[in-house]
């Protein structure tokens, strides 16, 4: 299917997404796209069993960790520990919505997408996302363009606690327009 189309998923619900001037009808397919916000700890391996298909060749995961350190004001700080916020349903509707622009542009099976909201210290994860497809190419690339859309698009806050102070940060990829993910290449 290519963008401009409206995809429907199984109630016969579709979604808009802006991608600069463009309008992009899609729909997340929820039986095969899971997407959450939790206040406990992320288990990689339980993201990964959600995207877990017999006809999956390669599943992809990306973990966003909190780092030890930062640059604040030009200086190198060490981080204690970072805090999320987000407003949850607006949150899971963005990630729905990237869900949907995947697999305008890749020929994926099942997509995961969990985030943590409340304190997450150095070392633990932020983030997961999980993508299977058929064969690794797919997987790869939709991964990676979902965790730049994720941290530039989906509403959620991080302030970052360090030795002498603490400041609520915007990541770099904020504020930018959405990126339309690529047309997607018809099998042969």
């Amino acid at each position: 299917m290519r963008f401009g189309k409206t995809i429907s998923d199984v109630h016969g619900k579709s979604a808009s997404f802006h991608f600069g001037a463009a309008r992009i009808t899609m729909a997340s397919r929820p039986e095969l796209d899971h997407v959450d916000i939790v206040a406990t700890p992320l288990v990689h391996d339980d993201v990964v069993k959600l995207v877990a298909d017999d006809g999956a060749g390669a599943i992809v995961t990306f973990i966003g960790t909190t780092r030890n350190t930062f640059e604040y004001e030009g200086i190198l700080r060490n981080v204690d520990r970072l805090e999320y916020e987000c407003y949850e349903p607006m949150a899971k509707a963005k990630m729905r919505q990237l869900c949907g622009a995947i697999r305008t542009g890749w020929d994926v099976a099942k997509i995961a997408m969990v985030h943590r909201t409340g304190t997450v210290g150095v070392g633990e994860s932020s983030v997961v996302i999980a993508v299977s497809s058929a064969h690794r190419r797919e997987a790869l690339e939709a991964t990676h363009w979902a965790i730049d859309e994720l941290k530039a698009t989906v509403p959620i806050w991080k302030k970052e606690f360090f030795e002498g102070g603490e400041v609520w940060k915007e990541n770099a990829e904020q504020r930018r327009e959405p990126r339309t993910p690529p047309p997607r290449k018809e099998s042969a």
